[in-house]
């Protein structure tokens, strides 16, 4: 169990837990890894730092970490998959803002606001709910009609 000493508005909680917390820790596939290792030196060289990756940063990339509030009688196991659908959730979200451009409403009326918003979610709705074109996926047997 690790114990959050962080209040998060700017000054320290004085020792007392903001909220409690666990970490829970899952080693990577040796090839998941060195992927990992791989992607976290392409991204020290994109920003152009010139200091070296630091031993633990090297070595933190084989591991999955994960802080959560979660009560102890969670299995990590539960926590991990927890973690993945909440993970495509944040994916089908970023997709949707994105494709239909609502990163930021162009409105300051609540009401126009939620109306906006709903017409695009309906939007989204819709995309995501139409097949792609027969074309798409036909055999290449078939004769095109």
């Amino acid at each position: 169990m690790v114990s959050v000493d962080y209040s998060g508005n700017g000054a320290r909680s004085r020792g007392k837990a903001a909220f409690p917390a666990r970490l829970v820790v899952l080693r990577l596939a040796p090839v998941a890894a060195a992927r990992e290792t791989k992607a976290q030196h392409r991204r020290q060289n994109r920003c152009r730092s010139h200091r070296p990756l630091r031993p633990m940063t090297v070595q933190a990339t084989g591991y999955l970490m994960l802080v959560t509030s979660l009560p102890a009688e969670v299995p990590a196991a539960d926590v991990l998959e927890a973690y993945r659908l909440r993970w495509q959730v944040e994916l089908a979200f970023k997709r949707i803002k994105s494709l239909l451009g609502i990163g930021r409403l162009p409105v300051r009326s609540e009401a126009l606001a939620r109306s906006w918003l709903f017409a695009h979610l309906i939007m989204a709705l819709l995309i995501e709910g139409t097949p792609p074109p027969r074309a798409a996926y036909r055999d290449r047997s078939e004769p095109a009609f």
